[in-house]
């Protein structure tokens, strides 16, 4: 048989039949038996979860669908709509920022699928990055109402009370693909989630958030907090739901201060139709018109959408947990 013995796997074959060592009356094992097996195969189990989980998703097998009959045209498929996402600014924080991920050093972020159709990888791409030389890639095959993405799990809470909010660079293979920020902040053994909607574009982008644009999530409990502490943040992650692609991401930090917006253009000047110079000899020449600028509106952000139930979540940090102290 095979068993764990603390350091290694072992496998045993105690006699030289076939017969069963722990017999009953038929060919299963007897209560003994089945009581051993029980003891020797958990720790066994943990063993070949852990590396399981260290290798990284894998990839199912594709299957080959059969074409659709000729007399029904395939149904259109529907494109999901991007979420609107918050104004991005280019230059950064008045008060400076703190880098909290550059994706440099020991890559600690975890891959989680909703179902076994959903394939997720979170992976350092080196040389793919925004500054220094690796970012964080995620490639990703979702289907429709299904949701997967990459986390960052905390051993203990982060706290950034004296900050404003997150800002990142990211950029996606394909434009405008909606993915969702969500951010655990409370208890730490039953934190609140929080979320926002938001696209990512196909070129490198700076995305600034401050902590009251990310409201708390639909799925989360009625009595849980209602914004975010920034003094008790657990974990971070990035999920998608209904597409495929890659999605790079770089540069997390927290910042402090206003943000700092783009100046808007300066107003057009009116021109003054010319004159003849008979009207001019008859009339005198009309005042230049008074500049006037057009006001400038800011685009609301987008409600966030649900994504799992909060128990399913609150599961996903407590298994974390226990695999890196397994």
């Amino acid at each position: 048989h095979h068993w764990w013995n603390g350091h290694e796997i072992e496998r045993l074959q105690a006699t030289d039949n076939n017969f069963l060592f722990y017999p009953s009356g038929d060919s299963h094992p007897s209560t003994e038996g089945h009581t051993k097996a029980t003891a020797e195969f958990v720790p066994l189990l943990n063993v070949f979860y852990n590396r399981w989980q260290a290798a990284g998703p894998v990839a199912p097998l594709l299957v080959e669908e059969p074409p659709p009959a000729e007399a029904e045209p395939p149904a259109a498929q529907e494109t999901p709509a991007p979420a609107t996402s918050p104004p991005t600014y280019a230059h950064p924080p008045v008060a400076g920022s703190e880098t909290i991920e550059t994706f440099e050093g020991e890559f600690v972020w975890f891959a989680d699928a909703q179902e076994q159709a959903t394939v997720v990888a979170c992976e350092p791409a080196p040389g793919a990055s925004y500054g220094g030389s690796t970012a964080m890639q995620m490639t990703y095959r979702i289907p429709a109402g299904e949701w997967g993405g990459c986390w960052r799990y905390y051993d203990a809470p982060q706290d950034w009370r004296d900050t404003t909010g997150l800002t990142l660079w990211l950029h996606a293979a394909a434009p405008d693909t909606p993915f969702t920020l969500i951010v655990f902040s409370g208890e730490f053994d039953a934190p609140t989630p929080f979320e926002i909607a938001l696209v990512a574009p196909a070129e490198w982008t700076q995305l600034t958030l401050r902590w009251t644009d990310i409201g708390r999530a639909d799925w989360a409990d009625a009595d849980s907090l209602p914004l975010i502490d920034p003094a008790r943040i657990t974990s971070l992650g990035f999920s998608l739901s209904g597409v495929q692609g890659d999605l790079w991401i770089d540069d997390v930090a927290v910042f402090s201060g206003e943000l700092l917006s783009a100046a808007p253009p300066a107003p057009e000047q009116p021109t003054q139709a010319a004159t003849t110079a008979e009207e001019s000899a008859e009339q005198p020449s009309a005042p230049p018109a008074e500049p006037t600028e057009t006001p400038r509106g800011r685009s609301g952000l987008c409600a966030s959408a649900p994504l799992a139930l909060m128990t399913l979540a609150v599961g996903l940090v407590a298994q974390r947990r226990r695999v890196r102290n397994a």
